[in-house]
């Protein structure tokens, strides 16, 4: 899943903070794909430049990950392959799309 554009507020009912007034759509990619590839992909869907974020599996939103480069994304795929291990339901890794 990829978010982008709104904002990061907290929750009412929690205080835990939630992406809001922006867009969610889902990005499926092959598994193999190289970062410079994936940040182009990601800034074609929003025709602007931008950088990205994963978010850690049970931790909250104000804990976002960055992915600046070939290593962090292999970092984030391994984060993937232990998700989609812990679960037999389908795994979905949330990305946050930044713009600069």
């Amino acid at each position: 899943m990829r978010s982008y554009g709104g904002q990061i507020h907290p929750r009412p009912r929690d205080n835990q903070l939630s992406h809001i007034d922006g867009e969610t759509k889902i990005l499926v990619v092959d598994r193999s794909i190289k970062f410079t590839v994936l940040l182009a992909k990601l800034a074609g869907l929003c025709d602007a430049g931008v950088c990205f974020k994963f978010e850690l599996h049970g931790e909250v939103i104000d804990a976002l990950i960055s992915v600046t480069n070939e290593n962090d994304l292999d970092h984030m795929m391994i984060v993937y392959d232990c998700l989609k291990r812990a679960s037999p339901k389908p795994s979905i890794l949330r990305l946050f799309v930044v713009f600069h």
